[in-house]
């Protein structure tokens, strides 16, 4: 039976939003229940678009969604695909992304492997029925992750980041904190790059400090920059890992202006869309974490950004599970 349906309009990118109730996982046996939910998240999606008669060009889920104990320790495309192919949840990934309408994305974050209490690896994988279409490894840590996290050369200029859209648009792949770092190449202070401790590749790198770090992050800034000029993009989507209710980490405000409405002014008013973790999910037309026609002078507002957020068009909830928003 053919899938394929109508997309967008006059080729506007549309993006479901998936946010769920609690925490990104941290062990492997909670996998089995994500990809239980997973199933009733495409369910209610499909019901929703059969009612709408318009389907997304990609289903977007939030960073650690899914758990991999085994560190990737690769820098090459076809590598990390493949392991990224055989790891347990893979067959729920391409089975959920099968009962979707032809030709759309299903956009998981998938945290790899600890140390201590810091992730080694994170991810923004788009998934088709064949398997992994596109990803890309975090390369802008935060304060806490900067002492672990090597960040490599190769993932500033990775073009597997990207993705083309069957609207034609094209979606750049941004795990976490890597949406703030679109606008990067554009901003003066450089508060980005300057988190970045460890760089180089799996095999050596460079630390904070040492004679060639200062010159492989200028490098790699360079290369990010030509990958965000020369990519097309006009869709950005980030895997977000969480937000509590309050403390540390809970700066919903904070994400809206200077990563996800920021991306949308880097990427010249595209669309810019996060999906996150909630201690408590938001309300419907709260915490949308979207951002459309952005003006290019938000770049440089500094503290004086606005939010800017866009509605969704429509919403479905998984009452207490999940809330799931379509945007344009």
């Amino acid at each position: 039976m053919s899938r394929k349906s109508t997309f967008g309009v006059d080729g506007e990118a549309l993006i479901a939003s998936v946010c769920v109730a609690g925490e990104p996982a941290t062990q492997a046996r909670t996998n089995t229940a994500r990809a239980r939910l997973l199933e009733r998240i495409v369910a209610a999606i499909t019901a929703q678009q059969g009612e709408t008669g318009r389907h997304a060009d990609a289903v977007l889920l939030p960073g650690g969604y899914f758990y991999l104990p085994e560190r990737i320790e690769a820098a090459d495309f076809a590598t990390r695909r493949a392991a990224l192919e055989a790891a347990p949840f893979a067959a729920d990934c391409r089975e959920a992304a099968e009962k979707l309408p032809e030709g759309t994305y299903l956009v998981v974050g998938i945290d790899g492997a600890r140390r201590q209490s810091t992730l080694l690896d994170q991810w923004c994988v788009a998934w088709t029925l064949e398997g992994v279409a596109g990803l890309g490894r975090k390369i802008f840590p935060t304060d806490a992750e900067a002492e672990q996290l090597v960040v490599y050369e190769s993932d500033f200029a990775a073009r597997e980041r990207g993705i083309t859209l069957v609207s034609g648009q094209r979606a750049l792949l941004c795990a976490c904190y890597d949406m703030f770092g679109v606008s990067e190449p554009y901003q003066a202070n450089r508060a980005r790059m300057a988190k970045i401790k460890h760089i180089g590749g799996p095999a050596e790198h460079s630390s904070a400090g040492t004679p060639r770090f200062d010159a492989r992050c200028d490098a790699a800034l360079l290369r990010w920059q030509d990958l965000i000029e020369d990519g097309g993009f006009t869709v950005g989507l980030a895997a977000i890992h969480s937000f509590p209710r309050s403390g540390a980490g809970s700066g919903r405000g904070m994400w809206q202006r200077h990563g996800v409405a920021t991306c949308s002014a880097a990427l010249h008013g595209g669309l810019a869309v996060g999906a996150s973790h909630f201690e408590r999910l938001p309300a419907s037309e709260r915490t949308t974490l979207a951002a459309r026609k952005v003006p290019r002078r938000h770049l440089g507002e500094a503290q004086r950004r606005k939010a800017l957020e866009k509605a969704p068009l429509w919403t479905a909830s998984l009452p207490g599970k999940a809330l799931i928003r379509w945007f344009a």
